[in-house]
């Protein structure tokens, strides 16, 4: 009897750690910024660079760290991005079944769940100036004229 109701429970329950959902589910606007900004990896990518190119009078001010723009947040940003782009670019934004969200939690790259959880609140603290300096490429081309 147990032996039966053992094969109805997907084994991707016994190899998603929680913390990885419950990460999600913790910095989940942060996780909605990336997603709905920047659509594909040349336009993080640009927005990046464009970022780094900032002067002191176009940078917010939390993000402006020794005469420069912060290099190490700006780094952190595409390394979340980076471990959790099965989460940010899935392909539903509605996850209407288990099934979809064992399909990316699957797929992040989180080894250490507490050095994550540091970058990740950091980041967020960050959102706002985060979201005014990296612009999406229009807006940071737009910006330019």
């Amino acid at each position: 009897k147990n032996i039966h109701a053992a094969r109805l429970v997907d084994p991707r329950f016994t190899r998603v750690p929680a913390d990885h959902l419950l990460l999600v589910q913790e910095f989940e606007p942060l996780l909605r910024w990336l997603r709905g900004t920047f659509f594909t990896d040349s336009d993080f990518k640009a927005s990046i660079e464009m970022a780094l190119g900032k002067s002191e009078t176009e940078c917010p001010f939390e993000l402006w760290v020794d005469g420069r723009v912060d290099e190490q947040s700006l780094s952190q940003l595409a390394a979340a991005r980076r471990r959790l782009y099965a989460y940010i670019h899935r392909d539903d934004d509605l996850m209407m079944s288990v099934d979809k969200v064992l399909d990316f939690a699957e797929k992040l790259d989180i080894e250490d769940v507490a050095q994550m959880r540091e970058m990740l609140t950091h980041l967020s603290g960050l959102l706002q100036p985060l979201s005014e300096l990296v612009d999406p490429i229009g807006d940071a081309t737009t910006g330019q004229l």
